[in-house]
């Protein structure tokens, strides 16, 4: 076994060794480490200090300090890593060696981390070293910092919320994920650091985030709208990650498995490109037959992936090889071969032919297992919707069957109120027939400012105004009369 040799504790910073020795003693010490390289970083780390620090990767070094006295001047270190030629043995050498590195990467980044300070105020560098102990995690929050244009309200109540420590699927942290989308040289877009400013707005807590989540005022991805706003609050670092994955990728492997893919045009539109537009929104927004997109790049990457998976039809999620309209003569049947999701027809450009299409409309099957697939938890769903209609008819096939699943609204509203009342947000579907369902994700039963009864939700479709968008609406109210005449369907954790 290497030695490190002989260390000077003299030349260790004021408190550094007693600090140690004291979470050594207390089996402390491995989970604050960190707090030792922030003592020893604040003149600077000698050679001895970096050696000391390395050190105490090894198991042997950390029973020496524990079985030193007050008053030793040196005190010898072995070099972490090998041990025996055992099983055991070799395992706890490799666990000692990237202990060691990690060491070894939190002195390299605190090293950089005053230089990475300079313009940040003293308040938020405080707020960093509480919420982000680790000086690794402190370098990528400060770099990611440097990139511009971020709003400092809104990256400090990112911060304090303390979301940006919370693990996606792999065990990494929504900073490292928000980190590697900036700085990754592998990318399918070219806004990549503009996809981490749209994050961070959308990671603000509570309302403030989730007006950021919109369908926008033209498209009808409210299944998938509603989607994000769930994962917003109950998966944010799973919803961070597959977006990063989709820009970088163009694909994702959920927590349950599948892999989605992302959503055709998803890399070439963004907030103010133009899409196709119908009359009636010429009139009201745009001209020559166009209209300007009026979501963020994260909105659009992750809406338009969920898209084509949950479309009603055609969606990668129920399993469907034919269309049942294709005898039907009004179609183009070249426009009804791939009918993968397309946002640049996700308007009412084209009118219920882009249901057909694919680009319109989400099956609530297909949500369900969404929902499953991004929390690794079972979800099903019900409805009352029509299964006469030739379309829901041939829906009601298959894996996904609509039939054996219905209920009357009296049926559904109980389950929604039994859903809410577990705490969960649930994704519900209203609408007056197949053309007009709309997906929101419910809140609360309560009463209004009129003491009407009925259930508040988040309304992911915005309103144009004069020309500015709002964003959602957290706080929409159905009064319990028009819930029992308009619910569809509710999806729901078993």
């Amino acid at each position: 076994m290497a030695d490190i040799g002989k260390i000077n504790i003299n030349n260790l910073s004021d408190g550094l060794y007693k600090k140690a020795v004291k979470l050594a003693k207390d089996n402390k010490l491995e989970q604050n480490i960190n707090k030792l390289v922030d003592i020893a970083s604040k003149d600077g780390f000698t050679t001895d200090e970096k050696d000391f620090l390395e050190g105490l990767a090894s198991k042997d070094n950390v029973d020496k300090i524990k079985n030193s006295n007050s008053s030793i001047k040196t005190i010898d270190f072995v070099e972490p890593g090998f041990k025996n030629n055992t099983i055991n043995g070799l395992k706890a050498g490799f666990s000692e060696n990237a202990k060691q590195l990690e060491i070894r990467s939190s002195i390299n980044a605190s090293s950089e981390i005053d230089k990475l300070s300079k313009n940040v105020s003293k308040e938020l560098l405080n707020e960093m070293k509480i919420k982000l102990p680790s000086q690794i995690d402190q370098k990528k929050f400060l770099e990611v910092l440097n990139i511009g244009n971020i709003d400092n309200s809104q990256i400090k109540n990112v911060l304090s919320s303390g979301v940006l420590s919370s693990k996606d699927k792999n065990g990494a942290s929504i900073i490292s994920n928000l980190h590697d989308m900036a700085f990754n040289k592998n990318q399918k877009v070219s806004d990549n650091k503009q996809l981490v400013r749209d994050a961070i707005k959308i990671l603000q807590p509570n309302d403030a985030g989730r007006k950021e989540i919109t369908q926008g005022d033209i498209h009808y991805t409210c299944g998938a709208a509603s989607i994000q706003q769930f994962m917003k609050k109950f998966e944010p670092a799973e919803l961070v990650r597959i977006v990063k994955d989709l820009a970088q990728k163009g694909e994702s492997t959920l927590k349950g498995g599948q892999t989605i893919k992302a959503g055709t045009g998803s890399f070439n539109f963004r907030a103010g490109s133009t899409v196709n537009a119908s009359e009636g929104d010429i009139k009201k927004y745009g001209k020559n037959g166009k209209v300007l997109e009026d979501r963020t790049g994260f909105d659009i990457m992750f809406q338009s992936a969920a898209m084509r998976n949950i479309a009603l039809i055609g969606g990668d999620m129920t399993g469907q090889s034919t269309s049942p309209f294709s005898d039907l003569s009004i179609l183009d049947a070249a426009n009804v071969v791939d009918r993968d999701y397309n946002l640049e027809s996700d308007s009412d450009y084209g009118g219920d032919l882009n249901v057909l299409r694919g680009n319109k409309g989400g099956h609530p099957g297909a949500i369900s297992k969404f929902l499953g697939q991004v929390t690794g938890k079972k979800y099903d769903y019900e409805h009352s919707l029509d299964t006469k209609n030739k379309a829901l008819n041939w829906l009601a096939e298959g894996e996904l069957s609509l039939k054996g699943r219905q209920k009357d609204n009296s049926g559904l509203i109980n389950q929604l109120k039994k859903s809410l009342s577990d705490g969960k947000d649930t994704v519900f579907v209203y609408g007056k027939d197949i053309t007009s369902l709309h997906y929101v994700t419910g809140l609360r039963f309560g009463k209004n400012d009129k003491g009407e009864e009925g259930i508040f939700f988040v309304n992911t479709m915005s309103k144009n105004n004069n020309g500015k968008v709002d964003g959602s609406n957290t706080n929409d109210f159905m009064t319990l009369k028009d819930l029992k005449a308009k619910l569809q369907g509710v999806i729901f954790e078993k």
